[in-house]
């Protein structure tokens, strides 16, 4: 909806610059009857310099709405290929994933191969993989990083 009301600016602009210029060559014909010579040259240029004024005033409105126009397209490519980007590394976290733990057997090492690939890829900090235990009444840290050691005590 935001772009009718750009659009209706531009026509109505057009329009004002159009009008004022046919205006000006109007009166300025009329005029050339009219008046003597010396008051219709600088009433010929009067009139040409506000209508060279609306001109550039037209333009320059012109000018300012494309290059908000380009700015948000802008804005919006980069979102988009941050976006991109983004599932392009959560997509290599899960192949990498994938494949390493094919060939492991034991559940440390799994969990610790996949803590320093989730540290690799994904743009955290700190991050931590918990199980539940066998009686599935509590969760047991398995491996993370990021955090200090007297932390990891505490979640041992």
């Amino acid at each position: 909806m935001w772009f009718r009301g750009r659009g209706l600016q531009r026509y109505f602009g057009n329009r004002i610059k159009q009008s004022s210029l046919i205006t000006a060559g109007i009166c300025s014909l009329i005029s050339f009857f009219i008046l003597e010579t010396f008051s219709w040259i600088v009433f010929f240029s009067f009139i040409s310099v506000v209508s060279l004024g609306i001109s550039l005033l037209s333009w320059q409105f012109e000018r300012g709405e494309l290059t908000r126009t380009i700015e948000t397209q802008s804005d919006a490519a980069n979102a988009l290929l941050n976006e991109m980007e983004m599932r392009y590394a959560n997509a290599l976290l899960v192949q990498e994933i994938g494949h390493s733990s094919s060939g492991i057997r034991n559940t440390n090492s799994l969990c610790q191969t996949i803590v320093n690939l989730m540290e690799k890829h994904l743009d955290f900090d700190r991050g931590m993989i918990m199980l539940a235990s066998d009686d599935k009444k509590r969760l047991m840290h398995m491996a993370g990083y990021g955090y200090a050691p007297k932390q990891e005590e505490l979640l041992w």
